[in-house]
């Protein structure tokens, strides 16, 4: 209690309720017919309440570069899956976050490794995957996804693998 939540400036509305971006009960269930939608939906809908999302008071902002935290994260902007979305690189461990602008395993993909989410929990699918270009030079030997496994990978690798899966 009282410790502050940092979210990218472009994901201010959503943190806090003012503009919601998240797949609708409505989209989810046009999908329900597709068996593992619907097995998914009803285990995350009806097991953790997720139409019942309790969003943020008040968060502090960043933007894009350094952030005065442990690890000297760097920020990058990569809208797609959300306005504000943003993916964090330490360079000097080798590691990027790459957070929902990738996935390795999810309940509703066949495949494992690299992949983007299903189109329609993006609220803009081809923003996501330019954002993705930002994520490619980075310097890194893991990628940690949002959903799944860590990827034991550079960004480069990670990116071109979650691009043959779309």
């Amino acid at each position: 209690m009282g410790k502050p939540v940092w979210v990218h400036e472009q994901e201010e509305a959503n943190a806090t309720g003012e503009h919601v971006e998240h797949v609708s009960i409505a989209t989810l269930l046009t999908m329900a017919w597709r068996p593992s939608v619907f097995v998914w939906f009803v285990q995350v809908g009806a097991g953790l309440k997720a139409a019942k999302v309790q969003r943020l008071g008040a968060v502090e902002t960043f933007s894009s570069g350094a952030l005065d935290a442990p690890g000297r994260p760097l920020a990058v902007h990569t809208p797609g899956h959300t306005s504000g979305h943003a993916a964090l690189h330490l360079p000097d461990q080798g590691v990027l976050v790459a957070g929902d602008a990738l996935m390795t395993e999810h309940a509703l993909s066949t495949t494992t490794g690299p992949q983007l989410l299903p189109d329609f929990f993006n609220t803009d699918t081809a923003q996501a995957h330019a954002s993705l270009e930002l994520l490619r030079p980075l310097s890194a030997d893991i990628v940690i996804p949002g959903h799944g496994p860590a990827f034991h990978g550079t960004p480069n690798q990670a990116v071109d693998l979650g691009l043959q899966h779309t």
